[in-house]
């Protein structure tokens, strides 16, 4: 089993931070993997890579379905959404670096 590193850091009177990478423990699903290949040709290698970084974290469902919803947006730029405000939010951000790539 894996020791995770926390670090706690009081970072005001009353206030203390609490920083846990669990980044390693999620990873992206196989299927997600193909359809990202699939948006690579249309971004740079370090926007697919923060692209990427956003699914981490969500349940291998929602990843399939923003990774979806992100190709259509780097191929076609169609913007779908999920009606999920948190991932909504993340799509919205994504929408825009690649919006800002494309110049659109």
């Amino acid at each position: 089993m894996k020791t995770k590193k926390k670090v706690i850091k009081k970072i005001s009177l009353d206030v203390f931070l609490s920083v846990q990478d669990l980044m390693p423990d999620y990873g992206l699903k196989p299927e997600v993997e193909e359809i990202m290949d699939r948006v690579a040709p249309e971004v740079s290698p370090l926007l697919r890579d923060m692209l990427e970084e956003q699914l981490l974290g969500f349940h291998e469902d929602i990843q399939i379905e923003m990774a979806e919803n992100l190709e259509k947006f780097a191929c076609l730029h169609e913007a779908h959404f999920t009606g999920s405000p948190d991932v909504d939010y993340v799509l919205t951000q994504c929408y825009g670096w690649i919006a800002a790539e494309h110049g659109v």
